[in-house]
């Protein structure tokens, strides 16, 4: 891949790994590498239908089938409601593609021979169509229902590296969820980063020096958390510690001042407690926002506005979510991640470290729509 600046010369995205000790780039599949541009998430509607009998964690270290995983599920579907959730599983496999510009980042670590992993926490009915999605077969391939492990388990990193034929500082791991592909590799001593970060450091170096600077490398290995990649071993030896950078656990504060941080940043889950704090009914929240409540309630029905049902009759809005009369950017697409909108507003309103350590909904409000979706993608990843 090739960016130009005006006035400089054309640089690659991969120039500054033929500076490095890097032999491999592993891979995180969906999120990183390819997206499902048709989601319909029967996995994971499955598992909230049926909670009792087997758990998410067996699902993505067992080759199971969606049937026999319904199968397992205490929720009685009835084979119209099984037949249904296939059509939504082979609708989402089908539509199964190449992020932009990875085919593209793909040839060019290719090009200077470097080794390719793929490793990813999916169900069994995935696996085929992504590998079948990639440009070439990778050299190593670690999906999770195959080896019964799941990231962050320091054991499947180690399986990486076996696989890869390298030393855990020969592999660069690139992933789009903060735990699973960033302080999991790190925690074995292999260099990680989130793939937005390593896409914009790219473009920073050549916005800012028109070229990768010879430096570029040692820029990136002293980078902390939030910036690029976390800890980057010496290439001689093991691994070592891994120190992630940030604010610490602050000053020690006391009993009544924790009940009270904790009472600003609590939500029950009772609504109509939430009801008697910042939620208002249908009539009452289309006034304050000055819109029609068909308008209102398109918004919910498009599920661009978080609503809870009162009752058999009516809802409750947060207000909190709306600003300028329109339902906050993203909303939509957060919410999309959670079985039920008051989990998504749970986590919405609650500090997050992945989130600036701020509310996701602070930071949507403040623009930062990718960061707050990337951070809700990870709460709860079938695929």
């Amino acid at each position: 891949m090739e960016y130009t600046h005006e006035g400089s010369d054309r640089v690659e995205l991969m120039d500054w790994l033929s500076m490095s000790d890097v032999r491999a780039v592993c891979f995180d599949a969906f999120g990183t590498l390819v997206e499902i541009t048709d989601k319909r998430q029967p996995f994971r509607t499955l598992l909230r239908e049926g909670v009792k009998g087997i758990t998410a964690d067996e699902v993505l270290t067992r080759p199971l089938s969606l049937r026999e995983v319904a199968a397992r599920v205490s929720q009685e579907l009835g084979e119209d409601g099984l037949t249904e959730l296939e059509r939504d599983l082979q609708a989402e496999c089908a539509s199964i593609r190449l992020r932009p510009g990875m085919a593209t980042i793909w040839q060019a670590l290719r090009a200077r021979g470097l080794r390719i992993g793929v490793c990813s926490n999916l169900a069994l009915p995935y696996g085929g169509p992504l590998l079948s999605t990639l440009p070439d077969p990778p050299d190593a391939v670690i999906l999770s229902y195959e080896v019964g492990l799941v990231k962050p388990q320091p054991a499947i990193f180690h399986l990486v590296c076996d696989r890869l034929g390298c030393r855990p500082a020969e592999i660069l791991f690139v992933g789009d969820t903060p735990c699973a592909d960033v302080e999991g590799p790190q925690a074995i001593g292999m260099p990680a980063m989130l793939i937005s970060e390593f896409e914009e450091y790219t473009r920073r170096e050549v916005r800012e020096l028109g070229k990768l600077s010879e430096g570029f490398p040692a820029s990136i290995q002293g980078a902390g958390y939030g910036s690029g990649l976390l800890n980057m071993p010496p290439s001689d030896t093991g691994k070592r510690a891994p120190v992630i950078k940030g604010s610490g656990l602050g000053p020690l504060i006391s009993v009544e001042e924790g009940r009270a941080r904790l009472a600003e940043i609590t939500v029950e889950d009772d609504s109509t407690n939430w009801a008697a704090s910042e939620l208002f009914g249908t009539d009452s929240i289309a006034e304050r926002l000055g819109v029609s409540v068909a308008t209102l309630e398109g918004w919910r029905d498009d599920g661009q506005a978080i609503a809870f049902r009162k009752d058999a009759d009516g809802f409750v809005y947060p207000e909190r979510q709306f600003e300028q009369s329109r339902p906050i950017e993203g909303i939509d697409r957060v919410a999309g991640y959670f079985p039920f909108p008051e989990e998504a507003w749970e986590w919405l309103v609650t500090p997050n470290q992945y989130t600036d350590s701020a509310a996701p909904i602070d930071r949507l409000r403040s623009g930062h729509i990718e960061e707050v979706v990337r951070a809700a993608e990870g709460v709860n990843d079938y695929q």
